[in-house]
């Protein structure tokens, strides 16, 4: 007879396949395609103050961000949170260190995302007008440490979505594709998405795109 209020290890292991998928698809979706959006909308800042903010302009909606992403991502960390003391045997990752790195950079990511939210995006908020948006991430990025930070914030937040995303391809078989195909997807797809990034920093803090 099975402890009282203890599920069999079949079932306790179905249970955590199922919150591993529920965390890995909440990453992609809507979280990984706010991501590419959010990498896609901050382009026009190449062509300068005007055409970035009439860019945001046409994007912002808060009601619809918090539900949409900051929602999903408070319910990803804390999915995150309690998958990490769990064991994972599945091929998802190529090591353990991978998978530790995995973690660390959904750390990281989560505490950067506090402060963008904080200091670029509930000013633009509260101001009514994408031109606070601009003002601050400007201001900020002009510095230095500031921008340091930034680029370490952007780099893990790639490096978490690209893991990611290579998880769950392999995970799931997605199209029957091999584990090799889905890192170098990954790779490309996140190699791509950091270029991004770094680029808009760069014509944030300097006014001209590194590209």
């Amino acid at each position: 007879m099975r402890a009282l209020g203890r599920d069999p290890p079949r079932v306790a292991s179905m249970h955590l396949d199922t919150k591993r998928k529920l965390h890995s698809f909440t990453g992609l979706f809507p979280l990984g395609a706010y991501l590419l959006f959010h990498a896609y909308e901050h382009m026009a800042v190449r062509n300068g103050r005007d055409a970035v903010i009439a860019s945001l302009a046409r994007s912002s909606n808060a009601p619809l961000e918090i539900a949409v992403v900051l929602v999903p991502l408070l319910g990803h960390a804390v999915f995150g949170i309690r998958l990490a003391r769990s064991q994972d045997p599945s091929p998802a990752y190529a090591s353990q260190a991978f998978r530790r790195l995995q973690a660390y950079t959904g750390m990281v990511t989560a505490l950067f995302v506090v402060v963008h939210v904080g200091t670029v995006w509930l000013p633009r908020v509260l101001a009514g007008r994408p031109a606070a948006a601009y003002g601050a991430l400007t201001e900020q990025v002009g510095a230095l440490p500031v921008a340091a930070l930034y680029a370490l914030g952007v780099s893990a937040a790639c490096i978490h979505f690209a893991q990611g995303l290579s998880a769950v391809l392999i995970r799931n078989r997605v199209l029957g594709i091999s584990t090799l195909l889905a890192r170098g997807v990954a790779v490309v797809v996140g190699t791509l998405l950091w270029l991004t990034f770094v680029n808009e920093l760069m014509a944030y803090a300097t006014g001209a795109p590194l590209l």
